[in-house]
């Protein structure tokens, strides 16, 4: 007996097993492009947008809600305790938005109260800054 017979032979891997290799890559580069043009659109590639107002607007819809909501909590007793639920945002000329809903917040008491609130918004492009209308 040689040393060479105890020698364990390398095998190469078999056609199904390369085959297998090569398809779990794929799927991999597969699912990494679709996360990073999932993370390209979230910075603004290739956003679809629902919101009819220019850029000029102060962000839209969404920023005039996030607003809004900055507002309602200037006129609560106890701000940071503050959840604010179904709101609704309304659009109008000029950079003006109406935004409605609802806030949770403790009273003077420490009680939750729910209380409907409505403000009328309106983002000026020269100063870059919100102003409450109503």
């Amino acid at each position: 007996m040689d040393v060479e017979d105890f020698v364990l032979d390398k095998k190469k891997p078999s056609l199904f097993w390369e085959l297998i290799k090569i398809g779990l890559m794929l799927v991999f580069i597969f699912y990494v492009g679709k996360f990073v043009l999932f993370m390209w659109s979230l910075d603004g590639g290739t956003r679809a947008s629902n919101e009819v107002r220019p850029p000029s607007c102060g962000g839209g819809a969404s920023m005039a809600q996030i607003m809004a909501q900055n507002f309602v909590k200037r006129d609560l007793k106890a701000p940071r305790s503050a959840s604010f639920s179904r709101s609704n945002v309304e659009s109008g000329k000029d950079c003006t938005f109406r935004v409605t809903g609802a806030v949770d917040a403790q009273n003077s008491f420490g009680a939750m109260l729910r209380t409907n609130y409505s403000i009328t918004l309106q983002y000026n492009a020269k100063t870059k800054k919100w102003q409450k209308l109503r």
